[in-house]
């Protein structure tokens, strides 16, 4: 394992953020809770993550709505 930290990408539909410092120690989920106030789609959405080198990319997959 390598001693460099790990960049953290995630990708919302279109939208890639490179994660930075104000989101250093944070889990995928309590980010997914700062996001979700300019990305509403993140309320429910599932994610995915895999590992590229040193880094990380976690994309977050809306669910589909029910209607009615």
């Amino acid at each position: 394992m390598s001693d460099q930290p790990v960049t953290r990408i995630f990708k919302i539909g279109a939208n890639r953020i490179v994660a930075d410092g104000s989101m250093d120690g944070l889990s995928i989920e309590q980010i997914r809770e700062c996001l979700k106030s300019q990305y509403p789609e993140l309320a429910h959405a599932d994610y995915r993550q895999r590992q590229e080198g040193d880094t990380l990319f976690v994309e977050y997959i809306p669910r589909a709505g029910r209607k009615g």
